[in-house]
């Protein structure tokens, strides 16, 4: 009996350790799994921040925006663009245009893309000496010939670095970007040389209407018998192009490309329209029909701007990869300028 009360109590001793024992292993192993969960956190916290500073901070302006003929733009190759067009638009007089971001970046493309291109019109990029002769002017320097490490002379190496440094770009930044003028200047001489002063023209007045209803209401007064001069001296809003009256004169074939099949065709005389156009809802009248005449300077500039574009957007459809700019790189871009 006595043995037996002593074997229990051996049992329940023993149960009572290896309770305790196993309460003990499972409070340790609670707090190991605290920890390991504390590290977890304190490690995805760490990755969040270094990522978000990645992101945020280093990433933006090593950001490829654009790639042309193999040559990456990044985000920020575009502060000192931004830079210098805002201080070209205050020159010109332009304080109060609105800066658009992508802008800069269609600048250094389109720099990119012209000295990639420009030798195939016989044009020589531009070198040293003709960046050199640019600065000369607008800083007013003595001449070239005096002596100083890039032509300018003395005193505008003076001027010149003080505008660097108000504008805060580098030398390598504007000389790129007068090259690019140089370049895009050279490009419509080519293309001014090409386009003949005299060439086959058509001979129209026209009503470009604020409305589709005023462009109808035109339409219907000049057929009723009304002179198209009066109608147009009522409805016309452009007088770029043409005067008060709606007079045209000599249009060759291109210069409104959405309006030769019908106008070098046409009777003289007839009423063509209303046409709902790039330009707005349009009425032409045909005034005289197809000659070799002169034509005006605005529209020989028309056709020359036609031309150029339309040869620098293939070279840039055949040169640029891809472009990635969305409102964050600008907004990015934005805060930079401030």
């Amino acid at each position: 009996m006595r043995q037996r009360r002593r074997a229990e109590r051996q049992n329940i001793y023993a149960e009572s350790r290896l309770s305790k024992s196993g309460n003990e292993n499972s409070e340790q192993f609670r707090q190991r799994l605290l920890i390991w969960f504390g590290a977890i956190v304190a490690v995805s916290l760490i990755l969040w921040l270094a990522l978000g500073t990645y992101f945020s901070s280093f990433r933006p302006p090593r950001q490829t925006v654009a790639e042309v003929a193999g040559q990456n733009i990044q985000l920020r190759d575009l502060v000192p663009a931004s830079r210098i067009m805002a201080a070209a638009l205050a020159a010109s007089g332009q304080q109060s245009a609105i800066f658009e971001p992508r802008e800069s970046l269609e600048l250094l493309v389109g720099n990119k893309v012209l000295s990639q291109s420009v030798q195939e019109l016989g044009i020589t990029p531009p070198a040293t000496i003709d960046v050199n002769a640019v600065l000369a002017r607008a800083f007013q320097s003595a001449r070239l010939g005096e002596s100083s490490t890039d032509g300018l002379g003395e005193l505008g190496q003076s001027r010149y670095s003080e505008f660097l440094l108000d504008l805060g770009v580098n030398d390598t930044d504007y000389r790129e970007y007068i090259a690019g003028d140089i370049m895009r200047k050279s490009v419509n001489e080519y293309f001014k040389a090409k386009v003949p002063d005299e060439q086959e023209a058509v001979n129209l007045s026209w009503i470009v209407a604020s409305s589709s209803i005023d462009a109808q209401k035109a339409w219907t007064q000049i057929i009723e018998g009304q002179p198209f001069e009066k109608v147009a001296s009522i409805f016309n809003k452009e007088n770029y192009y043409s005067n008060e009256n709606g007079i045209l004169g000599w249009v060759p074939r291109g210069a409104f490309p959405e309006f030769d099949a019908q106008t070098f065709e046409a009777e003289k005389g007839q009423i063509i329209g209303p046409i709902n156009s790039s330009l707005g809802f349009v009425v032409l009248q045909v005034n005289e029909l197809p000659a070799s005449k002169q034509i005006s300077e605005e529209l020989h500039d028309m056709l020359v701007r036609r031309q150029a574009d339309d040869w620098f957007t293939q070279k840039t459809s055949d040169l640029i990869s891809f472009v990635d700019f969305d409102q964050n790189d600008a907004d990015w871009l934005i805060s930079k300028l401030r």
